[in-house]
């Protein structure tokens, strides 16, 4: 039930009505949370339902309280996976377009034989479940769960600063030249007959910061670039916000796609990306 108090509708105890310009804005909102990792298919932070009663409230002067939302939430999960034990059966599939769950008549046949109380999904509409899949659905190689691990991975790279403190604790070219001398003098002086004495672990190789510099700076290069991704992906105006946040949750995950991506020219990126994601979707 709602007031209203003013332009402001308010919803008292009884149980609110949620429509779709609600849960898009519910939707947009969670997905790009569970992408920074403020989230997960059974829990998420406090503030990811203040955002939403925040963004309710300012685009549709609406105010639920975050139990609202929580709810809501709860409700999207429950359904999704009632959905998906008819989609997810084999010769199953889900329309966009019409939002329904699909099969030619024998596969719903043989399928109903054994569960009719199924029935009704042949007519029941199952909304967002592609976006729902993101957020609830299991961790698969389309890389439903890239986006939180790409970001991780993006916090682990080493600063700008991080690099110059190695970079300085690096030996000269004087002093490598100094231990190469060195180790070649002994190698001399070894006879067959002696053993050779294990390193002590006081004893550091110079050489190992260079190596070990290498090694961190291969690893820095090793993953998609998210900044240029975004940027470059929102740069293309035909794409959807939630375009984006798919490609951001694929490409972030599959190097070699994005730099595909990246190389393309302007006028190519967005056929690109549309083929990409109908490909993985």
């Amino acid at each position: 039930m709602e007031e209203s108090i003013g332009s402001v509708k308010v919803v008292t105890k009884r149980q609110l009505r949620w429509d779709d310009k609600m849960d898009k804005i519910l939707l947009e909102i969670i997905l790009e949370e569970y992408g920074l990792g403020n989230g997960s298919n059974t829990s998420w932070k406090a503030e990811v339902y203040t955002r939403v009663c925040v963004e309710l409230l300012k685009q549709l002067k609406l105010e639920v309280n975050p139990s609202n939302v929580k709810g809501r939430i709860k409700t999207f999960r429950t359904n999704y996976f009632l959905a998906k034990e008819v989609i997810s059966q084999s010769g199953f599939g889900w329309d966009p377009d019409t939002q329904l769950a699909t099969a030619d008549v024998l596969t719903w046949k043989d399928y109903l034989e054994e569960h009719p109380e199924k029935e009704s999904y042949r007519r029941k509409r199952v909304s967002y479940y592609n976006e729902l899949s993101i957020i609830f659905g299991d961790d698969q190689a389309n890389g439903r769960n890239a986006m939180t691990l790409v970001m991780r991975r993006h916090r682990e790279l080493p600063s700008l600063e991080e690099m110059s403190n190695v970079e300085k604790s690096l030996p000269t070219k004087e002093e490598r030249e100094e231990v190469n001398r060195s180790s070649s003098s002994s190698s001399r002086m070894a006879t067959n007959g002696e053993r050779i004495k294990r390193k002590k672990s006081s004893d550091v190789d110079p050489n190992q910061g260079l190596t070990a510099a290498a090694n961190r700076l291969a690893d820095a290069f090793a993953h998609t670039d998210c900044a240029r991704l975004q940027k470059e992906l929102r740069n293309i105006p035909e794409l959807s916000r939630e375009d984006i946040m798919r490609a951001m949750l694929l490409l972030g995950g599959e190097v070699k796609d994005a730099n595909i991506f990246f190389q393309l020219d302007e006028d190519l990126k967005k056929d690109w990306v549309i083929l990409y994601l109908q490909r993985k979707f």
